[in-house]
């Protein structure tokens, strides 16, 4: 490979950023009945950035701040003792980075992104706790998002646009169950619909209804512990587990070009031990990736390119455990 210095380079920068986040919480968790609790919080956040130029012409310095107030409620109803089901809502916002510029160079002229989230769900416990099971449905929206796009002429740097609003929906299921004092089984799917919902510019990379990138349709993960208790092998785990990712989109369609890069599914296979020495310190080794799947994780976009993530190939890990006390 062709040395670094090889390469063209620009000016050096040397770019100085500084967040500053402050907030005050208030919440309480109320029970109405035996059966109903009621949850409500309100959050006050502050945010602010400055990011300095501080080596190279222009020696440019851009500010941001704002500030916010986010509610959240919940609601819990327990039908019986091992039953409950619940309801929630919650708001966020992300302030824009103070370097980002629109296509005329014009610093930060976006709004905060701003989120809001319904879930729904239910959990409960089975066979004397041995079986604890959650599911909930969830849909989450996030308004004022930010996309790279080419700068005008003459301006220098990476450019963005609020291009709308991102949606996803959808339901997830966890199960723990403790088949015997030996065997545990950890498992869980999801469905996740994630897409553009809204744009605010004509031309906008992103088109409404184009799935998000970087966000599997389906998923899912299984995992398996034995534990021997008798004989030569006590003290000894062996554990094994799935994990499964649909397809995804790598990339957005375009105005100019409706193509887009779909990332295959794949399923990775895992492999564990545990040993555990006078009761008391705890050695794993967990191999990942058991058969070295060749396997995409997702991509890093950026304005011109995309930049496709792979996997991480078989892995060996060992880890101690020593309690201090």
């Amino acid at each position: 490979a062709p040395p670094l210095s090889s390469f063209p380079t620009g000016p050096l920068k040397r770019r100085y950023t500084e967040n500053t986040s402050m907030g005050v919480y208030v919440s309480d968790l109320m029970t109405l009945s035996e059966q109903w609790k009621l949850s409500l919080g309100l959050r006050y956040a502050d945010e602010k950035q400055e990011a300095e130029e501080r080596k190279t012409p222009p020696l440019t310095r851009n500010s941001t701040s704002s500030s916010t107030v986010l509610p959240s409620a919940g609601v819990l109803f327990h039908p019986k003792p091992n039953w409950t089901l619940y309801a929630s809502y919650a708001t966020s916002y992300v302030p824009q980075a103070a370097g980002v510029q629109d296509a005329a160079g014009n610093p930060n002229p976006f709004d905060p992104q701003e989120g809001r989230q319904y879930e729904i769900g239910a959990k409960t416990e089975l066979l004397d706790n041995r079986l604890t099971a959650t599911l909930a449905m969830f849909d989450i929206e996030k308004s004022n998002t930010v996309a790279p796009i080419a700068c005008n002429a003459g301006v220098g740097g990476t450019c963005s646009q609020q291009v709308g609003a991102e949606r996803s929906k959808g339901t997830e299921f966890e199960l723990n169950y403790q088949v015997s004092q030996n065997l545990q089984l950890i498992g869980g799917i999801a469905y996740t619909d994630a897409y553009v919902s809204e744009t605010y510019a004509a031309g906008a990379a992103p088109l409404v209804g184009a799935r998000l990138t970087n966000s599997a349709l389906r998923s899912a993960n299984l995992w398996t512990r034995y534990d021997f208790s008798e004989g030569p092998l006590r003290n000894l785990g062996i554990g094994a587990g799935l994990s499964y990712s649909s397809e995804i989109a790598g990339s957005l369609p375009s105005a100019n070009d409706q193509r887009v890069l779909i990332l295959p599914s794949y399923t990775v296979a895992d492999l564990a031990l545990y040993y555990r020495a006078a009761d008391r310190y705890d050695f794993t080794l967990k191999i990942g990736n058991v058969f070295d799947k060749l396997y995409f994780e997702g991509v890093n976009s950026t304005t011109n390119e995309n930049g496709v993530v792979p996997g991480v190939p078989r892995n060996i890990t060992f880890s101690v455990r020593i309690p201090l006390w």
